[in-house]
């Protein structure tokens, strides 16, 4: 050491001595892995003194137990020379940190049999359990368990190392559990409804249910009764005196209907092996009642849901006999449902109400329904064919079909439609032969409507059928008021001139058959339209407030109006837009008061394009029409004939009120009529402008209009002719009595008739006859024709008595004034009597060709527009030899020569009907 102030040194030394041990210390075992609460002793690998260990320890070993991983220390002294050498070591401890934690269940009661258990272990990561049988699966810390017999269950769990874990566990099962049954009386209900809840086993039974259970008198009893107020779920628990009880539930489903007391109510039965027959008894059908066999129910009441339908299946039949179905909730119902022609309903002294369809056959059904009733119900029967026309054999009789209040949804916003809907069907017999029981329908919108469909209606009755002011559905025309109602609408059927030859063939034939009806205050009687053939013959029409008959477009089809009695219609029969449609109104009789104004019968816009003149398309003979206002009105028409007719009108009441009366009125005619061997009356024997303007026969505006044969008494004006062209013919015509005989007015021309051989100039070969009540004239003639003319116009008709006069002022001129001519003779035949046409070629040559080759001859010669219609197309005849014989035989014979020969049996000419024929 220097001191460096005083620059002096100095030193001095120490000896350190290091203890060497000779080896490392250290704590035996080293670091080591123990489980979760193990205990290892430790110690050190030398020998000393003075230990101190990490727990506090101070011997030479320690054994500590570990719950968690960490370090262990210890410190010792080493004896060295006269003192201790200190030495220290650590050693780390890795635990596996599974605690000895088994939640085990225990203390749980004894499992009744069938019953299970949920066995609980946590605190690891995998677990075995044992047995492993009744569990849902061994492997889960929570398994459950369902043990048939007393079982113990022991559980391993374990982490990742070799630490595991054991416990166990016993579950006690008792087996003496009741054998319980549980049963309800239904499973789905109506609301109100009651159901019978069974349970048997035990000697103790405990009920509960979720909401809307509702129990009646909910007792400790095997039977239970119950009124859902909803969907439910009923539990039971049977007891026997023992620990364990048998438990089952029953689901109850209460659908949207209503209760109907004392009646089973039925859920989509099926009912093929009901005792048959069913007599009496109540049901509340709710959905959809299957039918799969015949089944018979005398003396039952059906009551209805507002979703419920009968539903007989293929092969099936379903009768009924004195049974009533009705609503059962104050809602229409559906109806019952014949699905195709394998099913069919027997119906007898029945009652069906408020539904929307009562019956609905389809696609060729059969039924027969007779002595029933059909009472407010939207539709009575309805029969469609919706996928094509298709043949129904169904019939109704002595049915009674009835309009009423219909119950909701349909109640204040629909009416009554039709007792009975046809849709695309045919071979329908809708009635019964007269002097049996009729089918009446009332108080309808419609009594049968068909569409597109072949119908025969024969023995009915309709009263009130009427227009309602109420809409109808989706799908349902408004109402016309119409008793029959026929429209073919999307398709026209096929015209076949052997459908011309009358009523006889039946239903089989035309389109809409109807006889032997009665029509008593309705709207309309018969109303068709769009393309239909029909026959309408034998019905009555009394009092109703619009058309007793009314037909409107049709083409190409045939319409026979015959013998039927219409009173008191504001217009008998109306015929309109009518294209090519073969039309016969015969026999019937027509009449009216004298206090309405009416129509007779009426066409408008009756056409036949490419028809020869001297054929008729349209034929009203033979008829009887009393009534004041006009008889016959026929107003843009062309090819009718009006002939045989007896026509009366009368004076108005009071005398002479304003108005126009006609006994045949013709205007606006576009191409030929016939208007011939009609007798016309009136006792309207004076003329008054502007007040009473009656007149026999009306002719106007229509060139080719051709008047003769008829007689026509005490008219005001006989007839008037007026404002058209050549060529025409009026001959033939006898007037009596009226106050006006003939009337030419406005350039009125009257020329040819079209025959053959033409006739001179006319009008000819009138007459008149009697008194002419105080006026001086029988035949009037306008200024406007010369007096040249009027010798040409006037020529050879027969005036014996009376006075002609021409112009104004009138000139008077004595008959021997006017020159003769030499006419050819014309025959009118006999004119009409009561309503009978006393000629007619079935009359003169029916005998005589109904037991030859041509028996079916006479038809078509009375139809020679039919007959037409065959040269036209010939395939028409296919399946009728004797006529296809007769056409053979006259194919090379134009029409002419059935013109011939009818003009030769107007004539009465048998011999050349005979020569003709011949020929």
């Amino acid at each position: 050491v220097m001191d460096t102030l005083r620059g002096c040194a100095w030193e001095d030394s120490v000896r350190i001595r290091v203890n060497r041990l000779g080896q490392n210390f250290e704590i035996v075992p080293g670091d080591t892995s123990l489980c979760y609460g193990d205990s290892l002793l430790f110690g050190t690998n030398l020998l000393g003194s003075h230990y101190l260990w990490s727990n506090g320890d101070t011997g030479a070993v320690s054994r500590p137990v570990w719950t968690a991983t960490g370090d262990l220390w210890v410190q010792m002294d080493i004896a060295w020379g006269n003192g201790f050498c200190p030495v220290f070591d650590t050693i780390e401890v890795v635990v596996d940190s599974l605690p000895l934690t088994a939640q085990m269940v225990t203390g749980y009661g004894p499992l009744c049999l069938g019953e299970s258990v949920q066995l609980l272990a946590s605190g690891a990561l995998q677990y075995l359990w044992s047995p492993s049988a009744s569990l849902n699966n061994a492997t889960l810390s929570s398994p459950v368990g369902s043990p048939l017999v007393s079982t113990t269950y022991v559980v391993e769990m374990w982490n990742s190392g070799a630490c595991v874990v054991r416990d166990s566990v016993l579950i006690v099962v008792d087996t003496t559990t009741p054998n319980g049954t549980l049963s309800v009386s239904d499973s789905v209900v109506c609301l109100g409804d009651s159901i019978l809840l069974s349970a048997s086993g035990g000697t103790s039974y405990s009920w509960t249910a979720t909401a809307g259970g509702n129990f009646v008198g909910l007792g400790n009893v095997a039977t239970q009764w119950a009124v859902p107020t909803g969907a439910s779920t009923y539990y039971v628990q049977v007891a026997d005196g023992g620990v364990c009880r048998w438990r089952d539930s029953v689901n109850v489903v209460d659908e949207n209907c209503c209760h109907v007391p004392g009646a089973v109510t039925l859920f989509s039965p099926r009912a093929s092996n009901w005792a048959q027959p069913l007599a009496g008894g109540s049901f509340h059908i709710v959905d959809t009642f299957y039918v799969d066999t015949t089944l018979s129910f005398v003396n039952t009441t059906f009551w209805m849901d507002s979703a419920a339908v009968i539903y007989v299946n293929n092969g099936a039949t379903f009768r009924l006999s004195n049974s009533t179905l009705k609503a059962a909730c104050g809602q229409m119902w559906e109806g019952i449902v014949l699905e195709s022609a394998g099913e069919k309903l027997v119906s007898k002294s029945n009652l069906f109400r408020d539904a929307l369809r009562a019956v609905n056959a389809r696609l060729g059904a059969d039924f027969e329904i007779g002595g029933s009733i059909f009472r407010a119900n939207n539709v009575g029967i309805l029969v469609d064919s919706a996928q094509g026309v298709a043949v129904h054999p169904g019939s109704v009789t002595g049915s009674r079909f009835e309009g009423g209040s219909m119950l909701p949804p349909f109640a204040g916003a629909y009416a009554p439609y039709a007792g009975i809907w046809v849709r695309e069907s045919r071979g329908l017999h809708l009635g019964s032969a007269a002097g049996t029981a009729k089918n009446v329908f009332v108080g309808l919108e419609h009594g049968i409507l068909a569409r597109n469909a072949s119908v025969w209606v024969e023995n009915n009755v309709f009263r009130d059928i009427l227009p309602q002011p109420l809409p109808q559905p989706s799908g349902q025309a408004r109402g016309s008021g119409a008793a029959i109602y026929a429209n073919a609408s999307a398709a026209v059927m096929n015209f076949d001139p052997r459908l011309v030859v009358g009523l006889e063939n039946g239903f089989s034939g035309p389109d809409l058959a109807a006889a032997q009806n009665r029509f008593v205050n309705c709207y309309m009687g018969v109303h068709v339209r769009n393309g239909m053939d029909v026959r309408i013959r034998g019905n009555v029409m009394d009092s109703l407030t619009g058309y007793g008959v009314f037909v409107q477009r049709q083409r190409g089809d045939s319409v026979w109006v015959e013998k039927n009695t219409l009173e008191q219609c504001p217009v008998g029969m109306s015929f309109g837009s009518m294209r090519g449609v073969r039309v016969l109104i015969s026999g019937n009789v027509i009449t009216g008061d004298s206090a309405v104004r009416r129509h007779g019968i009426r066409l408008d816009m009756v056409h036949y394009p490419g028809l020869s003149n001297n054929l008729s398309g349209f034929v009203v003979k033979g008829n009887d029409i009393f009534l004041r206002g006009n008889g016959v009105w026929l107003l843009n028409t062309d090819h009718v004939s009006v002939e045989g007719n007896y026509v009366k009108v009368y004076l108005p009441v009071g005398g002479s009120p304003a108005g126009t009366l006609n006994g045949l009125y013709v205007a606006a005619a576009t191409g030929p009529n016939r208007l011939m061997n009609n007798k016309l009356r009136s006792d309207v024997r004076t003329w008054q402008q502007g007040v009473v303007k009656a007149r026999g026969i009306y002719v106007e505006g229509s060139p080719e209009t051709e008047v003769r044969c008829n007689e026509v008494q005490s008219w005001g004006r006989g007839i008037v002719w007026r404002s058209f062209s050549e060529p025409s013919g009026l001959y033939k015509n006898l007037l009596m009595e009226a106050w006006d005989g003939l009337v030419l007015r406005d350039k009125g021309r009257v020329g040819r008739q079209g025959r053959s051989t033409p006739l001179p100039a006319i009008p000819s070969d009138n007459s008149w006859q009697g008194g002419n009540f105080g006026h001086s004239q029988t035949l009037s003639i306008s200024s406007d024709a010369s007096f040249s003319e009027l010798f040409t116009r006037v020529g050879a008709n027969y005036n014996p008595n009376v006075n002609l006069a021409v112009g104004n002022p009138q000139i008077p001129f004595t008959t021997t004034t006017i020159p003769a001519t030499n006419l050819l003779p014309v025959v009118c035949g006999k004119r009409a009597t009561g309503g009978q046409v006393i000629f007619s070629i079935k009359d003169i040559v029916g005998n005589r060709l109904s037991s030859g080759p041509y028996q079916m001859a006479t038809q078509f010669l009375m139809d020679a527009w039919a007959f037409q219609a065959l040269f036209r197309d010939s395939t028409l005849l296919e399946g009728e030899p004797d006529l296809l014989e007769f056409f053979d035989l006259n194919e090379d014979e134009d029409i002419g020569t059935i013109v011939k020969i009818q003009e030769a049996l107007i004539a009465e000419d048998e011999d050349l009907v005979s020569d003709l024929l011949a020929a």
